[in-house]
Parts: C-alpha cells; sequence; structure tokens
C-alpha cells in the first residue's frame, strides 16, 4: 500500500503588541489553534481486517503543525526605552509533540546593574521548561563578549537535570541583537515566558454517508492526555480512564507502540475499528483538534478543522473546497465467501433477525438495518443457493450466489417470488450448495 502527501496543517499566526503601562512593554505573538486538512486520496487510508476495519493516518509534518505561541517580554524591558533593549529572535519551528512553557531568564551574578550583549563580558542566561509531569530541562548559555557574537543562533536542546543522557530538543534556535539586558521591575532577572505549541491529538469519524453531520467521532487520540501519564512505569498505577492511551503509545507486550515509522522514515497511527459490521459502507475522516494554549491570555475549547463541506456552494472555506464524497474514506465490509462442507455451512446466518420495517442504524444505533429494507446472508459459499419458505413449506424466493452473491453476502429484499413485500411471521431459509452440504435457519419478519 502507498500512501502520498502527509496530512497539512494551516497556522495561523496574528503578531499583537500591547503597551501594558508606562515604560513596560509586552511583546506577543498568538499562535491560534491548529487546523488539519485530510488530503485526498492517500493521507488517510482504510482498509479490511479479519471482521475489523482499520484507519491509518500520517502525522503532521513538524514545521507546519507546531509553532511558537505567546511570548511575554514584560519583565524583559524593565524601564528602558526598548530601542535600546537586546532583542531575543527566535529561528525555526518548533518540533515537540505537546505544548510546552520556556523561560528564558537573566542569572543575576553580583549587582543588579544593566549589562550589554556586545559590550559586557558576562551575560549569564538559563533556560528551563518544567512540563506537566515535572519533569525539568534546562540550559545555561553565555551571550556575553567573550562567549558570543550578537546575532548568533543558539539551538534549544536542553538537558533533563535529573539524566543527563536525557535530551529535549526543541527544534528551533534563539538569538540576541546588541543592546541592554536589564534587571526585572520587580528585582529579579529580566525573563522572556513563551508558550510553544503543537496539536493535541486527533479524531477518527465514522458514518454511513460521506457527511460530517451523519459522523460520530470513534475515538480521541489526545497526545496531551498521555504526556500527562507517560512517566508513569506500570500499568497498574495509570489512572483506568487512561490505560488504553498509555497502552497505545507505550505499547503492549503483543503490540508495537504509535506512532510507528514506515520505510521512508515518515511517522504514521493506525485505529482499529471493531464496531462494524458486513455488508455496509462506512466512510472514515481523521482531524487533529487542538483546545488552544495562550498563557497569560485565553483558552479555546476544543476545536476540529473542517472535514469537508456538506453545501458546495457554501464552502466553510471558500480558498479550500473540499467535497466530501472525494476527501471520505470509503470501504464496504465484506466477509470471505464460506466453505461448502456440512460443517462449514453452519456458518451461514442472516442479518438482520428479527428484520423490523421503520428501523434501521440511523434510529437504532444497536440495530443494524440494511437498506433498501434487505436481509443480507453470510458466509455464502459462491456455489450455492438459498431459498426462503413459509413454515408450512411454500416456497417464497430463491436464488443462486452467481447471480446475487458477492464477497460471501447475498440479499434478499423481503418481497416474494411476484415482487411483493412479504408480510409478518416467522420464515424458513436453507442454503445448500453444489457439493451436498446445506444449514437451514429461521427468520423473522415484523412490519
Amino acid at each position: 500500500m502507498v500512501y502520498s502527501k502527509p496530512l497539512r496543517v494551516i497556522l495561523v499566526i496574528l503578531g499583537i503588541m500591547v503597551a501594558l503601562s508606562g515604560d513596560i512593554l509586552a511583546q506577543s505573538s498568538v499562535l491560534d489553534t491548529l487546523f488539519l486538512e485530510t488530503v485526498p486520496p492517500d493521507s488517510v487510508s482504510v482498509y479490511k481486517r479479519g471482521d475489523d476495519i482499520v484507519i491509518r493516518w500520517y502525522s503532521p509534518d513538524d514545521s507546519i503543525s507546531s509553532g511558537i505561541g505567546t511570548m511575554d517580554f514584560r519583565s524583559w524591558y524593565s524601564g528602558y526605552d526598548p530601542a535600546d533593549i537586546s532583542q531575543m529572535n527566535t529561528h525555526g519551528d518548533y518540533t515537540g509533540s505537546v505544548d510546552m512553557n520556556v523561560r528564558i531568564e537573566r542569572e543575576v551574578i553580583g549587582p543588579l546593574v544593566p549589562l550589554v550583549v556586545g559590550t559586557d563580558p558576562f551575560i549569564s542566561l538559563r533556560v528551563e521548561t518544567i512540563d506537566a509531569v515535572n519533569r525539568s530541562y534546562s540550559k545555561t548559555i553565555r551571550i556575553g563578549t567573550d562567549d558570543y557574537i550578537p546575532g548568533e543562533l543558539i539551538p534549544l536542546i536542553l538537558r533533563n537535570e535529573e539524566d543527563a543522557e536525557d535530551l529535549l530538543d526543541l527544534g528551533f534556535s534563539i538569538s540576541f541583537t546588541t543592546g541592554i539586558i536589564d534587571s526585572s521591575l520587580a528585582g529579579g532577572g529580566a525573563l522572556i515566558a513563551m508558550d510553544l505549541q503543537d496539536f493535541e491529538g486527533f479524531h477518527v469519524w465514522r458514518g454511513l454517508s460521506p457527511y460530517p453531520s451523519e459522523m460520530i467521532s470513534i475515538v480521541e487520540i489526545s497526545k496531551e492526555d498521555y504526556f500527562d501519564v507517560s512517566n508513569i512505569d506500570v500499568a497498574g498505577d495509570v489512572p483506568l480512564k487512561w490505560l488504553w492511551l498509555w497502552e497505545y503509545f507505550r505499547g503492549t507486550a503483543e503490540e508495537d507502540s504509535w506512532p510507528r515509522v514506515d520505510d521512508e522514515g515518515r511517522e504514521y497511527y493506525e485505529w482499529v475499528d471493531g464496531d462494524v459490521y458486513p455488508g455496509f459502507d462506512y466512510y472514515y475522516h481523521v482531524t487533529c483538534y487542538d483546545r488552544g494554549f495562550f498563557k497569560n491570555f485565553f483558552q479555546h475549547n476544543k476545536e476540529d478543522n473542517h472535514i469537508c463541506d456538506e453545501d458546495l456552494e457554501n464552502p466553510l472555506d471558500p480558498g479550500n473546497v473540499l467535497d466530501c464524497e472525494e476527501v471520505a474514506q470509503k470501504i464496504t465490509m465484506t466477509v470471505d465467501a464460506g466453505g461448502d462442507s456440512d460443517e462449514e455451512m453452519m456458518n451461514v446466518y442472516a442479518v438482520p433477525n428479527p428484520f423490523r420495517t421503520g428501523t434501521s442504524a440511523q434510529t437504532s444505533p444497536a440495530y443494524h438495518n440494511y437498506e433498501p429494507n434487505a436481509i443480507k446472508f453470510f458466509n455464502v459459499p459462491e456455489n450455492s443457493k438459498i431459498r426462503i419458505y413459509t413454515v408450512s413449506g411454500d416456497l417464497v424466493w430463491e436464488s443462486n450466489y452467481s447471480d446475487d452473491g458477492i464477497d460471501g453476502i447475498m440479499t434478499w429484499d423481503v418481497r416474494n417470488k411476484e415482487h411483493n413485500e412479504v408480510g409478518s411471521g416467522v420464515y424458513i431459509y436453507k442454503c445448500e450448495s453444489v457439493a451436498g452440504g446445506s444449514v437451514y435457519g429461521r427468520i423473522v419478519v415484523i412490519r
């Protein structure tokens, strides 16, 4: 199976300059909620595996799925003219898998006096991130005249303070221009706080049509929720609601962890949908969702990118119209044709049974009725015939697999030989193969 272009992510970056009061200046750039957009036809794929359907998709490229969010410079500027202050710039993209906070703070050694990048010999900064499960990563950088040329890039690769072998590569670099690095008005070291953002996780959507209004989200795979329990080493210590997620990302004795890597080095994910029934057409979408991550600003509710445009006359995104029937991945759930021995013929069965008119999977999710008002027989041998009788032995309907069968399935439209709907009652079916094997069963029709 070949996969094409990875899932794309649209980043909306809004620049905000906020004057807070007097000489204190706050600068921030806000990275809005990340939106994932499926790219037909191969970024999401589906296939049948036994009695299940497997959905596979690729993770977005790091460079377009994450970035630097809010940046708070309030303590950095102190009481000086911003034109005289050393400016910190970022280069590249954050490549982590979860949202993080980073602090970059001047280490005050000696008197609290302003120091100038490019002039003073000793300026020490501490870069630190403390994640949600209290694993602290840090780095000390020197940007005095003996150690640093203004504008030089400093990669943000931090070290775990409890494990020197554990490095955290944030994927981007910072640099500083010539200028003052003062102590803050609060008396501490000049401080920049910034948020690093990635989308939170994935939703897998399933429906009997390609339209989002008729779909349900069958799973929410949250990288953030997993991160909250990722430091737990024993499955029995994991809160029950997160155990499946912990096992999904860490793997079990029987299965490897997700995401996995293909032969081209690309990360991909899978989800197995076991709540499917033979004879139905299923449609799948995969989206990213993000809660938003805005330190000291505001918080979004969970938001997904839109899946596709049900109304192509009024698309959600006029510049990027997505036709649901083209974007959704469709698969027909089938069964293998059964064998024709007496023992194998016992695997033939009928669904729905009982058959009720006016009921469908749309109105009653636990009840699967086939449109338009049909009964399907499964595991039917290729060289066989099905006959339907009344309990008194009258022949109601008959057909050969060669005429009405496909993928081990035969369909009865619940009509008699004259094409009239049969009434409520009990009916007997007989499936007989050319090899002589046969099986009888009972069908109940309720109108």
